[in-house]
């Protein structure tokens, strides 16, 4: 063994040691998560999930003795069979040892960090928890501060994701990755390693923390506001041309119909999203690629199917299937209208998910486009796999070996008409 190593990985790219917090050992699934981390002294962390990767259980192990099982149902949270609390997107319910309750309101930053919990436990309502981050999410102890129940205390935090600090651990919970804020560094491999080639694959938001964050842990992605993106396209400046685009990156390595496939890189159900194009009378190109969102998890074989949407700037996204149309300004201007009308909306897993965003933007502007419905575990709706196969063949489909994948293209574009 080289002595002086702190961190082993194995042929999968994922941690397996880390010297620095006594963790002797990291088994992982089939998708990648952590299963169980050893540490010294007879202390374990282990995970329980669903087919999907969804945590449902964790057990912590001291000295060889079971001291704390957390089971995850839906938003409920329960310790020791005992319920501690339920989250919502703006907070949570806490629940007392005297059978009582009291609601907790999460403040947060532009990139989704909680940085204020306020509530009333019974003695007045205050704030209850403040957090600072460094860009990276490691908390700065001396400009935080936890005062609520430490048997109950909020432990969504950077990104709004769950903190791991049983045993020392402080990992962030990503769902698809566990992630280190004191490294600012994944520990195991991006499932969408393919389409970053350029950075490192255990890099957190693309290394830039102050506008990208990672949704899930699978590659970076930029939150905007829909009517932002809109608003670009409304300064009154006229074009000569106007193209709509709808990208579908179909799950696994493409070319069926699928609706998610689960690999070594965890469960890829795909994506779909929309790319606006503009020729202005001066040459330029105004451009935006956008998707929607869930804000928080989904998963259909627990019914959690609904959740407040989120849009994010999708012009780094990979995809296998690309149809462009070419519309007139006033039918573009419908598109836009629709996306705007979409400002709050609700992402419904089977009724109004990435895929519906793509097709409704596409009908908004008398582009037709087929809508064949899927199914999967506890529900069906339209669908990336589906949507690519049926675009494949048809004109002005392009697939990822044609060429780009993204912004189909443009000539002369400067830098101040891009949305990055």
């Amino acid at each position: 063994m080289d002595l002086h190593r702190i961190e082993f990985y194995d042929a999968n790219g994922n941690l397996t040691q880390d010297l620095n917090k006594e963790i002797v050992n990291i088994t992982y699934n089939e998708l990648n998560l952590p299963k169980i981390i050893d540490f010294k002294n007879n202390n374990r962390i282990e995970y329980q999930y669903d087919a999907l990767g969804t945590k449902k259980r964790q057990l912590v192990t001291q000295a060889g003795k079971l001291v704390k099982t957390t089971d995850f149902i839906g938003n409920f949270v329960y310790e020791n069979n005992i319920p501690v609390f339920n989250s919502y997107d703006e907070g949570r319910i806490v629940y007392k040892t005297n059978r009582t309750y009291y609601a907790e309101t999460y403040l947060k930053d532009h990139l989704g960090n909680i940085r204020a919990v306020f509530g009333n436990d019974g003695s007045g309502y205050g704030v209850m928890q403040i957090n600072t981050y460094y860009p990276f999410g490691m908390e700065i102890l001396t400009l935080t501060e936890n005062s609520t129940s430490p048997n109950n205390k909020n432990e969504y935090k950077y990104n709004g994701k769950m903190l791991q600090d049983e045993l020392g651990l402080n990992w962030l919970d990503y769902r698809m990755r566990f992630y280190d804020p004191q490294l600012g560094r994944f520990h195991s491999l991006d499932p969408l390693a393919d389409a970053y080639l350029f950075q490192s694959p255990y890099v957190y938001a693309a290394n830039n923390p102050i506008r990208f964050i990672d949704v899930v842990g699978a590659g970076p992605g930029d939150p905007v506001k829909v009517k932002d993106v809109t608003r670009q396209f409304r300064d009154g400046t006229t074009g000569t041309k106007y193209t709509i685009t709808v990208y579908v990156d179909q799950p696994g390595k493409g070319g069926d119909r699928d609706t998610y496939e689960i690999g070594l890189g965890g469960v890829d159900v795909g994506h779909t999203f929309v790319g606006l194009s503009r020729t202005n009378e001066d040459g330029t190109v105004t451009e935006a690629t956008i998707g929607f969102y869930p804000s928080e998890d989904v998963n259909p074989v627990s019914g959690e199917i609904e959740t407040d949407g989120a849009f994010y700037d999708d012009s780094g996204h990979p995809s296998d299937v690309s149809k462009t149309m070419e519309v007139t300004g006033d039918e573009f201007n419908a598109a836009l209208d629709f996306m705007d009308s979409q400002d709050g909306a609700i992402y419904n897993l089977d009724k109004n998910n990435c895929t519906d965003f793509g097709l409704n933007t596409a009908n908004a502007a008398g582009q037709k486009l087929p809508d064949t419905q899927g199914t999967w575990q506890g529900g069906g709706g339209s669908n990336p796999g589906d949507l690519g196969q049926d675009l494949r063949g048809t004109a002005g489909t392009r697939t990822s070996t044609e060429g780009s994948s993204n912004n189909g293209s443009s000539t002369k574009v400067e830098e101040k008409d891009k949305i990055f």
